[in-house]
């Protein structure tokens, strides 16, 4: 392999990386000692640009040199804190040059992510997940990339964001990958949760990243006003991170596109050729790619034929200087502009040619973001369960060969274990029915008149107009304030209406109808079609652990178990 140097200068701590052509300087030194002195969220950036922008670009002998200096650095500190980098720095360092070096240390540090879990250090183990998902992504392992976003979702439910800082960008990780493969259920809750103020991190873009995928989402839908607020939300943010002038201008070009949507040309070219010189400076020739042919289907309804031509023309120019991955939407996009542009000028054949084309490009996207790829992934997680599952039992019938003894007790052990099985699933039967029962039996309880007065008994009978009339439990932005502003009362007010009357607080009150209403739509087999999370998030519930959690205390049950045993509580 190549490496990314063709020349190399080495400095004090410095490198010439030909690719980028410049010299990038770092000073592992300070790194690791302000690392000690004032923690890893105070020199996370720093961090990520020694990883990211240094490690990542050196050849592996000077990779593995200077991940060894790293080492013998934090070793001499002596920091405990600082130390946990040592297992990640030797797995980072490994060789992966082959798929199976790349293998072996994706595994390696797959272990040392395991290994911080288990030491309470959920900030370092998400760093390498993601880290792991990243590249599984872009060297296009989807499936593997997949598995790897189902261990991210379920450690995410565990760890609160003061464990995990960047819990925000983890969110906008799992939506990227499921909007790029046309999961919108799972994707857009994700990118509305990656949705912050700000950003703490230069390198985090995850805020506008998510902003920007809401945006194009909401375009798509046809829902240009929405499309238009997430894009102007980017350029309203006051986010200083990495690539923040470019991604201004991506917010700008998407504003143009929905200018051109609504038939305002002329606006959308002025805004595109105010964005371009940017893109083509900064060497995004993808971006400059996007732009321009965007331009060319401006024209295109201006009816500019030489305008339409150039762009084409200066189309081509990008792409070739594009990847095949990264050309292949642009060659998309090209093609269809091609056949609306023969097809304008009356040249059927040749219009007919670039539909064909437009065809075959469209094929090519279709198995790179196929949603096949998350089937697989949850196959291949299938068979490793199955897998498990065969070992353990192998490893039973060892042990019941070994002596007569064992073998009778381990009997008579699943004997009772399948009693109890049994009872277990009529127990699962009897919640489902009972549960069932309370949801359609459930109403506002009468005052209690005993501490409930005349200014308690009104405000409940407006919630309760609210609730039957508006579902206002669906809402998952819904508040004690929200709430109290709708009905014209003070919080404190609304708050003691609620407790003198039923006897509990605002949330457990709201929850129970939202728990209401999946246990009526998971009884109904129409809600087959529906996902668990797209449940809960319609009846109101603004994540996945919240409403796992509310449902089990409420019915003894979890989501999966209710819908399991909903057949067999009919039967």
């Amino acid at each position: 392999m190549h490496h990314l140097y063709t020349e190399r200068k080495m400095l004090s701590d410095s490198m010439y990386m030909p690719l980028f052509e410049e010299i990038r300087y770092f000073n592992r030194d300070t790194l690791f000692s302000r690392y000690a002195e004032r923690g890893f969220l105070q020199v996370s950036d720093e961090l990520t640009y020694y990883y990211d922008d240094v490690l990542t670009h050196m050849p592996w002998a000077e990779r593995k040199e200077e991940g060894e200096k790293a080492i013998a650095i934090i070793r001499k500190l002596g920091n405990k804190a600082v130390f946990r980098e040592i297992g990640f720095i030797e797995g980072f360092i490994l060789p992966d040059s082959t798929d199976v070096q790349f293998d072996r240390k994706v595994e390696a540090l797959h272990d040392v992510a395991t290994k911080a879990f288990k030491q309470k250090d959920p900030e370092m183990g998400m760093r390498i997940l993601s880290l792991l998902f990243q590249w599984r992504y872009y060297k296009q392992q989807y499936s593997e990339a997949f598995s790897i976003t189902y261990e991210l979702s379920q450690r995410l439910e565990d760890i609160s964001e003061t464990e995990y800082p960047q819990k925000k960008e983890a969110f906008f990780v799992l939506g990227d990958i499921y909007y790029k493969f046309h999961n919108y259920d799972r994707a857009i809750p994700y990118l509305k949760m990656a949705v912050k103020d700000s950003a703490v991190y230069f390198y985090d873009r995850s805020n506008l990243r998510a902003r920007n995928t809401l945006g194009v989402y909401y375009r798509n839908l046809g829902d240009l006003d929405t499309a238009d607020a997430w894009f102007r939300s980017m350029l309203e943010s006051p986010d200083m991170v990495k690539y923040r002038p470019m991604y201004d201008c991506i917010a700008i070009s998407n504003l143009a596109g929905n200018l051109d949507q609504r038939g305002q040309h002329r606006q959308a070219l002025d805004l595109w050729q105010l964005v371009l010189p940017v893109a083509v400076g900064d060497k995004d020739y993808s971006f400059a790619a996007g732009i321009v042919l965007g331009m060319g289907e401006c024209y295109l309804a201006l009816k500019e034929s030489r305008q339409v031509e150039e762009m084409i023309d200066t189309a081509r120019v990008f792409i070739s200087l594009l990847n095949e991955a990264e050309g292949l939407p642009r060659k998309h996009s090209l093609n269809l502009l091609l056949s609306k542009y023969y097809a304008e000028k009356g040249d059927a054949r040749l219009s007919q040619m670039y539909i064909d084309s437009t065809q075959v490009t469209g094929r090519r996207l279709e198995e790179q973001f196929n949603a096949l790829h998350i089937l697989r992934a949850e196959q291949d997680m299938f068979e490793a369960e199955k897998r498990q599952q065969e070992e353990a039992l192998q490893r039973q019938r060892i042990i019941i060969c070994s002596t007569v003894i064992i073998s009778v007790v381990l009997l008579v052990l699943l004997l009772i274990i399948l009693r109890l099985y049994r009872k277990k699933q009529e127990a699962y039967r009897q919640l489902v029915i009972r549960s069932r029962e309370w949801a359609e039996n459930f109403r506002i309880l009468p005052s209690k008149e005993d501490e409930a007065d005349e200014e308690d008994i009104l405000i409940m009978e407006a919630i309760s107009r609210l609730i039957e009339e508006e579902e206002i439990y669906r809402d998952p932005e819904l508040t004690l304030e929200s709430l109290a502003h709708k009905i014209g009362h003070k919080r404190n007010s609304v708050s003691k209406a609620i407790n003198n009357t039923q006897g509990k607080m605002f949330n457990a009150f709201i929850n129970e109808y939202r728990i209401r209403e999946t246990i009526r739509m998971m009884s109904d087999p129409a809600g087959d079609r529906l996902t668990l999370d797209a449940i809960g998030f319609d009846a109101g519930f603004n994540s996945r652990a919240t409403f796992y959690r509310v449902f089990r205390n409420q019915t003894g049950l979890s989501p999966l178990h209710f819908r399991k045993n909903r057949d067999k509580a009919i039967s």
